[in-house]
């Protein structure tokens, strides 16, 4: 990383102060990339907990806009949400399994909810029982080219 950032401890810091970097999206998805598919599923979990944790300490853990603006404010991907009430997520964030089990945790933040790993392409192809719990779970649906959606990541909007 110190091929591409400079890091000097006293230029970039946070509202609260503390230690702050940047790092252009390119590199967090070439980064993922890299590792293994449940690697990447690992981190979508860990990215989501983050986020969850921040919706925590302001008392907005079910506020699933609130976490989307996060999210947007910290550059992951714009906030987005299609006429049907489906939550579109860049595929500029990065690889489909790290997307799909971010926001799966993002969404599904209870402790008890956990997403399955073993929801390799590779499973799900060689497993009838593994695509249809993946289908019953995950849902993973087609809504735009540049975008991913899930049946389970739609916003119930009161009428």
């Amino acid at each position: 990383m110190v091929k591409y950032i400079i890091v000097d401890q006293n230029s970039i810091r946070s509202i609260d102060d503390r230690d702050f970097i940047i790092i252009k999206r390119k590199m967090v998805k070439k980064f993922l990339k890299s590792y293994e598919i449940e690697e990447q599923m690992d981190f979508g979990v860990k990215f989501a907990q983050f986020i969850n944790d921040l919706a925590r300490l302001q008392g907005r853990i079910d506020d699933v806009e609130y976490k989307l603006e996060i999210c947007q404010h910290l550059g992951f991907f714009p906030k987005f949400i299609d006429d049907d009430n489906y939550i579109l997520f860049s595929n500029k964030f990065g690889p489909k399994k790290f997307v799909e089990a971010f926001v799966y945790k993002l969404l599904n933040h209870e402790p008890d909810a956990e997403y399955d790993i073993t929801f390799t392409d590779e499973n799900i192809e060689n497993s009838k029982k593994k695509e249809q719990e993946y289908t019953k779970k995950i849902g993973a649906i087609y809504r735009a080219e540049s975008y991913y959606a899930f049946e389970f990541a739609k916003i119930e909007k009161e009428e």
